[in-house]
């Protein structure tokens, strides 16, 4: 149109200005000179530009259209039109897809993994591959899943072999180490017995010893062996100390007491020892009390050197025991023989400075019913500890060949004292005394105990002042042998039987009736102070038997009221169930003294 611009133009040019100016070269299509829309028959277009499809053939592309490249060579992919080398991607791919920008295939000896070619060797314990995954992997791996890596292969008999070989040698640690213990307890065993009972060297000493003052070379750990407070009598205790040599020579020890003390049994292990240079032993002391008391006993360590005694150096023991009836000999000092028969002697003595009545039975052996009989007293005694009207038991000694036991001792003497000597003694004073052995009587009863040998010898006159409390107490309890010797003796009899019931001679046993007929008689001497049978009318002791076990009994004396006469005579009738018992004879005297 020759009035108006050009808008659209043929094929091979383009509209500049309005006019149409020719496409370039090779360009059958296109919106401006540099700018191809679509290229020439044997031309494809790259970028706006025609270029020659013989080039782009030569370039790695099988094939190509107008667009440029369709095909690739392997290891290729298309972009933008050319073929791009798949190393683009990752280095050793050899098969990329242009879709996706990514790999499809490594080199060999190599991995594909996360679009990425690895070779092998990098990938931890993998030592082979194959079609881009791992093929094989070291001893204890396995292939994961994905065969991309290796992973710890878990073995049932590997696990189980390591197991066992782990429990092995735990087993044969630990046996190594209880062998070793067992060895070092064994060893510490045989050193402790060496300590206690052998010798051993000075450096297996876990005790600190010094130097004796007298005698440096003899070492000790002490020199005061100290037993433990309140032992126990007839007890063993065991104590030591070490002791040992430290001189050159060789030296032997023997261990004595001073004296022979028999209020103890003292042994010593060993009692001789021989020490070389440097060794040490421990000595056992084996103590055993036989009587209370407490006291430091010597002791000597006599060292020989070359077979001549080279010292003797003093040690000590420490002993306490407890408080019992068995009392110390040590301290009895005995002063005067007070009576004595064939089985028993009575002494006057100090106990701990005290007067005491010591009765010696040592002069025979007690065994079964003899030792019974001894220990009868005793036990009656240790019934009544605090009895006002008993004599008190202030212990016993049984060590050695002593036989004692050991009462209170009364100033004034017994009421046979009395008799005999025809002291003077007001009917009141008599009357308490009788009172206060009946008393005392009444209590032994109450406790189930006999006395056996109630007469005036028995009645300790503890003073004569009526203000006091107890004024006479009854000793000499529970001996057998008192009535033994008139058991059954009607005829044959060689003691005077004065204060025995008619039923002991004639050969029945012993009662509480028998204790008041006895108490009966002994209330007769005290009221009249004089022995009940003369000795011109009852010359044998036969007719004092005679005379009690006919029925007859002595007459009232003219000074004796009746009432104290009255209850004599309940006290003596000849049937024993027919005399009071004592409990009644006190209350009778109650009245009698108002």
């Amino acid at each position: 149109n020759v009035l108006m611009d050009c808008i659209q133009c043929e094929n091979g040019y383009y509209v500049s200005d309005g006019n149409c100016l020719q496409c370039g070269e090779w360009c059958s299509l296109c919106n401006s000179l540099n700018q191809c829309l679509q290229c020439q028959l044997q031309y494809y277009l790259y970028n706006g530009s025609c270029l020659s499809k013989s080039d782009i053939l030569n370039s790695h592309c099988t094939s190509v259209d107008p667009s440029g490249c369709t095909t690739c060579i392997p290891g290729y992919y298309i972009s933008k039109g050319k073929c791009v080398s798949c190393e683009q991607i990752t280095s050793n791919c050899i098969l990329c897809s242009s879709e996706k920008n990514t790999c499809l295939k490594c080199a060999e000896d190599t991995i594909l993994s996360d679009n990425t070619c690895v070779p092998y060797s990098t990938v931890a314990h993998c030592v082979s591959s194959i079609d881009n995954f791992c093929n094989k992997c070291s001893s204890w791996y396995k292939l994961t899943n994905d065969r991309m890596g290796c992973e710890r292969r878990v073995l049932g008999w590997a696990v189980g072999v390591c197991i066992v070989c782990g429990v092995l040698f735990i087993c044969i640690v630990l046996l190594i180490l209880f062998v070793l213990y067992r060895y070092y307890e064994k060893r510490q065993i045989i050193i402790q017995y060496k300590r206690e009972n052998g010798v051993f060297s000075l450096k297996h000493c876990d005790i600190l010893l010094t130097p004796y003052p007298t005698l440096p070379t003899i070492l000790s750990s002490t020199t005061l062996i100290e037993f433990p407070e309140g032992m126990e009598l007839f007890k063993e205790y065991t104590k030591g100390f070490y002791i040992g040599n430290k001189g050159k020579e060789l030296v032997e020890l023997y261990f004595e007491t001073e004296e022979n003390d028999v209020r103890f049994q003292i042994n010593f292990e060993p009692k001789n020892v021989v020490l070389e240079a440097g060794k040490c032993v421990f000595i056992k002391l084996n103590f055993q009390p036989k009587c209370s008391f407490s006291t430091q006993i010597l002791f000597k360590t006599v060292v020989y050197e070359n077979n001549v005694v080279n010292a003797k150096l003093d040690f000590k023991i420490s002993t306490n025991t407890e408080e019992t009836i068995f009392i110390d000999p040590k301290l009895i000092e005995i002063q005067s023989v007070m009576s004595g028969r064939y089985d028993v002697t009575s002494c006057k003595a100090l106990y701990a400075n005290t007067p005491v009545v010591v009765k010696d039975l040592g002069g025979f052996v007690l065994e079964g019913q003899d030792q019974k009989e001894l220990d009868d007293p005793i036990t009656v005694l240790d019934n009544f500890p605090n009895s006002p009207f008993l004599t008190k038991l202030i212990g016993k000694v049984l060590v050695g060949n002593r036989k004692w036991v050991v009462t209170e001792f009364a100033p004034l003497g017994t009421m046979q004292d009395f008799i005999n000597k025809k002291s003077e003694m007001s009917q009141n004073l008599r009357l308490r005394v009788n009172l206060d052995i009946a008393k005392g009587l009444a209590l032994l009863h109450s406790k189930g105990f006999l006395h056996l040998n109630i007469k005036p010898g028995n009645v300790m006159v503890m003073s004569t002042d009526l203000n006091e409390m107890v004024v006479a107490k009854l000793t000499d309890i529970g001996y057998h042998r008192n009535y033994k010797q008139f058991y059954n003796q009607k005829v044959v009899i060689t003691k005077n039987p004065t204060y025995v019931a008619p039923e002991i001679i004639c050969g029945q046993n012993y009662s509480t009736k028998s204790d008041v007929f006895a108490f009966g008689l002994t209330m007769f001497a005290i009221s009249t102070l004089q022995n009940p049978y003369n000795s011109s009318e009852f010359e044998y002791p036969w007719k004092i038997a005679m005379f009690v076990c006919n029925g007859s009994r002595l007459n009232q004396p003219n000074e004796m009221p009746k009432q104290l006469f009255d209850t004599i005579c309940n006290c003596w009738e000849h049937c024993a169930a027919d005399r009071v018992c004592i409990d009644e004879v006190v209350l009778d005297l109650k009245k009698l003294q108002g």
